[in-house]
């Protein structure tokens, strides 16, 4: 038995409202007052539980944000670098630039060399294929080259030996 169950039947007692001899009405205090602390412990498990889960939830959410953040800064990544290597390609493969034509770019009529080229709706997909069509192009023109000055060279040699036969 607590001190305070003590002290709760002694207040009694002292009032004259339970006699000396209270063995069965302590038998009957303890045990509500176990069914009390029962409810009692019952109620902070639930509480515990509630904080606990409240705590998780707080987590995810953090959680959420920080994985939106990420995202967030991804994408940026990702945009620049799309549009960074597009503009790379644009140049490369000759794209009108925003300063050099102002009457079909009216839009930016203080246009500068930093502002780049225009590429349209082309992505860096789109354009890395415009470059390997351009690519593919230009080794075809250099085999027909090199098949050339292959050919002129055997010519050359052939009319230099015609050349040191007459002689």
């Amino acid at each position: 038995m607590s001190n305070f169950q003590k002290w709760f039947i002694d207040q009694f007692q002292f009032a004259g409202w339970l006699p000396l001899e209270t063995s069965d009405l302590t038998k009957g205090a303890t045990l509500a007052w176990n069914q009390q602390q029962e409810k009692i412990d019952e109620l902070e498990t639930k509480l515990t539980d509630m904080i606990k889960d409240r705590i998780a939830t707080i987590d995810v959410v953090r959680e959420n944000y920080e994985l939106k953040e990420r995202l967030s800064r991804l994408e940026t990544a990702v945009r620049r670098t799309d549009d960074s290597v597009c503009q790379t390609l644009g140049k490369v493969l000759g794209y009108p630039w925003y300063k050099d034509d102002l009457e079909v770019f009216p839009v930016f009529p203080y246009a500068t060399e930093c502002m780049g080229v225009c590429v349209g709706d082309h992505v860096a997909e789109s354009i890395a294929m415009d470059a390997a069509k351009h690519i593919v192009e230009l080794e075809s023109k250099l085999a027909l080259e090199r098949k050339y000055v292959h050919n002129i060279k055997k010519r050359n040699a052939e009319l230099l030996s015609q050349s040191l036969g007459e002689l």
